[in-house]
């Protein structure tokens, strides 16, 4: 008997304190607690509230390759509304849903790049902005990250507005604004797209300056005038 109280006592011992180690890290109870440098099971850190040892509520976490995400948290999964910030120079603030960008939510780069507006489970899709490096911009709707319908205006002012297909003006009423280096309109088309290209009926209006424009009714194959009206 005297054998097994020496077994025994200091299992049961040895349990008593693990128990109550892990509701100082809040594992048994609801209540939220503060940590501040908590290890991360992947190799990072986080600060923030816990509940039931999961993250949850307000919080940060450094990952190990040094990407940062500071936001809500649900059961260790990025919720609701933060900001994620990337070592490869791009930044994403906005909504979460089961870790990924839903709903309104911006991402910009530090070469310039930036989207403004609406997501789905991580894809660009919904209305928004996205403005260029380059000097374009594109304010419409987004699907999978492909622009489905729009305004695409140029750095020099010139513009195409209307529908898309795989990324390029398609339509059956686009509208194309040519503009010169003084921001004044050369000339502009309404009509068909395909492809990027003039397709179809169209009206094509050249700018007579003092003079009266030229307007030319016709058909146009692959972006060239093969009938005029």
């Amino acid at each position: 008997m005297e054998k097994l109280r020496k077994i025994f006592v200091p299992i049961v011992t040895l349990a008593l304190l693990l128990t109550l180690a892990l509701y100082a890290l809040g594992v048994f109870t609801d209540a939220p607690m503060q940590v501040s440098g908590h290890a991360d099971p992947a190799g990072g850190e986080y600060s923030g509230e816990m509940r039931k040892g999961k993250y949850q509520g307000e919080g940060a976490l450094l990952l190990p390759n040094g990407d940062r995400y500071e936001g809500i948290f649900d059961d260790n999964i990025y919720s609701l509304r933060g900001r994620y910030t990337s070592v490869q120079n791009w930044e994403y603030s906005g909504e979460l849903l089961d870790g990924k960008p839903n709903g309104r939510g911006t991402f910009t780069t530090k070469d310039g790049d930036a989207y403004e507006g609406e997501w789905l489970l991580g894809d660009i899709s919904g209305a928004g902005e996205f403005r260029a490096k380059k000097g374009w911009r594109f304010v419409g709707t987004f699907q999978n990250g492909e622009f489905v319908e729009g305004k695409l205006t140029l750095k020099n002012g010139s513009y195409y507005e209307g529908k898309f297909v795989d990324g390029k003006p398609e339509d059956t009423e686009g509208l194309y604004i040519q503009m010169d280096d003084k921001g004044a309109m050369r000339w502009n088309y309404t009509g068909g797209f395909k492809a990027g290209l003039f397709e179809g009926k169209g009206l094509m209006v050249e700018s007579g300056g003092e003079a009266a424009d030229t307007r030319t009714h016709g058909t146009w194959t692959a972006g060239v005038l093969t009938k005029k009206d």
